[in-house]
């Protein structure tokens, strides 16, 4: 699908670093979030989405001269 996520790795504190694993569910919001400027997203929590969404603005800002990246995630 993409072949930069193979690069991506997930790492949590105290944790070693595991590849980024693109599950069904984020195939499909891949898929959203480039056909769509704008996506509204009701989620649980631990799905990978806010992951997700962090490999993507890395791409863009190492990618995309002057890109202006907001992530906010609780």
């Amino acid at each position: 699908m993409r072949a930069w996520l193979k690069y991506v790795k997930i790492q949590e504190p105290g944790e070693l670093a595991l590849n980024y694993e693109l599950w069904p569910h984020l195939i499909e919001f891949n898929k959203m979030l480039d056909l769509h400027r704008r996506v509204i997203v009701i989620k649980a929590k631990q799905i990978g989405v806010s992951w997700t969404l962090a490999a993507r603005a890395l791409r863009k800002i190492y990618t995309t001269p002057g890109a202006n990246i907001l992530e906010i995630s609780k």
